[in-house]
């Protein structure tokens, strides 16, 4: 195991240089005369951007006007802008200037989903847009939807105007980073990744399907469980991170619903997931801790159904730690069934294993301002359900009902069997 470790550390920090960032926004413009694309191929346009409040406005206006700064990966309502504090509602205009090397002559850029509609202009010429930017909620149609575009450059000066509008009572402004390539690099990476995550999608999908058929016929719950994981995996590929939901379903998804149906698909991954392991590992899956995590993810959902975006955003946090304890519990048992020796447990180990190591490259990249490969997490996720459908061949119920028979008692370690 420390092997699989070691080397999966190794992946991570290989991809993490790929891309790694030596460039930062400063006072509204980046110096990228030396950069060079085949040693740094991505660069991300982070730090400080011009930003002016509940004003949308264009790059002349931008730069002759007096200037205030804002951290652009930090979204407005959570950080302090010239001394004040914004609320999550309103709209606002960043802006920023890159001075490319001479001779550039296209570059394409990475653009994810901002909260929650944008206008993106490169010097004066709208690149891309998500939704409607409005000057009020009436106005303005929310929409989150990443892209990639390429842009054709006439100088190697490029001013960058992001013009951002919220009134869905969500965090405001951008809390991911833009990223450039030379050429159309970042259109490739793109392009590479839906059809990557297009494919996972379909394979969870089959396997949830195909769990459930097999369910009717063996009616073994821990496969009806183990089904719904899948699938709820498959939905989560739809409507998280790249929003395959927008290339996959043939007909458009409200925004309100597709931001409820993605925040639903944490609580129910952890629900499918307690009642999945407590099924494979009665013994080591305690029932209250069982209960608990079970109420607080159905609380969660139930909410998530009927409450506001504003409350919604304050409680996904909270569901986020809760599914963090529920890892790190899960980790616990599986390990006490290691130790145990429990038929079919090092599957198990290895799926949980491989799932945790995905998580701490995802990280790792973040940390160090990498490229994310998601072929690493796709492929990752895949394998470990893989292999916890595997363990399901050995964790049958007989084997389950056995293990509950011969379980240990406190007087079987601590009575004195020589009197």
């Amino acid at each position: 195991m420390s092997k699989i470790f070691t080397f999966f550390i190794f992946v991570s920090f290989s991809f993490s240089s790929f891309g790694q960032v030596f460039e930062e926004v400063v006072r509204g413009k980046l110096d990228l005369r030396n950069w060079n694309p085949d040693t740094q191929p991505v660069v991300s346009l982070d730090g400080e951007w011009i930003f002016q409040w509940e004003q949308l406005l264009t790059w002349n206006e931008l730069a002759n006007g007096s200037k205030t700064y804002a951290d652009f990966s930090t979204p407005w309502s959570e950080q302090l802008i010239n001394g004040n504090k914004l609320p999550n509602n309103g709209f606002a205009t960043y802006g920023m200037e890159i001075i490319l090397p001479i001779g550039t002559e296209e570059i394409s850029l990475q653009v994810p989903a901002f909260f929650n509609s944008y206008l993106l202009w490169i010097n004066d010429v709208l690149i891309c847009s998500n939704g409607t930017v409005g000057l009020n909620k009436t106005e303005e149609v929310p929409e989150w939807k990443p892209q990639s575009v390429n842009v054709k450059l006439q100088s190697n000066t490029v001013h960058v105007v992001l013009q951002i509008s919220n009134f869905q009572d969500t965090r405001g402004g951008a809390a991911q980073i833009i990223k450039i390539s030379n050429g159309t690099k970042l259109i490739q990476i793109s392009a590479r990744d839906n059809i990557t995550g297009s494919i996972v999608f379909l394979i969870f999908i089959v396997i949830g399907v195909v769990g459930i058929l097999v369910y009717y016929i063996s009616r073994q719950k821990n496969i009806l469980f183990y089904s719904l994981v899948a699938i709820t995996f498959s939905i989560r590929f739809l409507f998280s991170d790249m929003y395959l939901h927008y290339d996959i379903i043939p007909f458009e998804i409200p925004w309100g619903i597709a931001v409820r149906v993605e925040y639903a698909t944490i609580p129910l991954i952890v629900i499918w997931s307690v009642l999945f392991l407590a099924g494979q590992y009665p013994n080591e899956f305690k029932k209250p801790v069982r209960s608990f995590f079970l109420l607080a993810s159905g609380l969660f959902l139930i909410l998530n159904i009927f409450i506001g975006f504003q409350f919604i955003s304050q409680l996904l946090l909270f569901m986020q730690v809760t599914s963090l304890a529920f890892l790190v519990y899960s980790i616990f048992a599986i390990i006490s069934a290691l130790l145990y020796e429990r038929v079919g447990a090092w599957l198990s180990a290895l799926g949980l294993a491989i799932f945790v190591l995905v998580g701490f490259y995802n990280i790792a990249i973040i940390v160090s301002g990498g490229e994310l490969n998601r072929i690493i997490i796709y492929v990752g996720y895949t394998i470990a359900l893989l292999l916890n459908a595997l363990s399901l061949f050995y964790r049958t119920e007989e084997r389950i009902a056995k293990e509950a028979r011969n379980k240990l008692s406190y007087s079987d370690f601590y009575l004195d069997t020589d009197k």
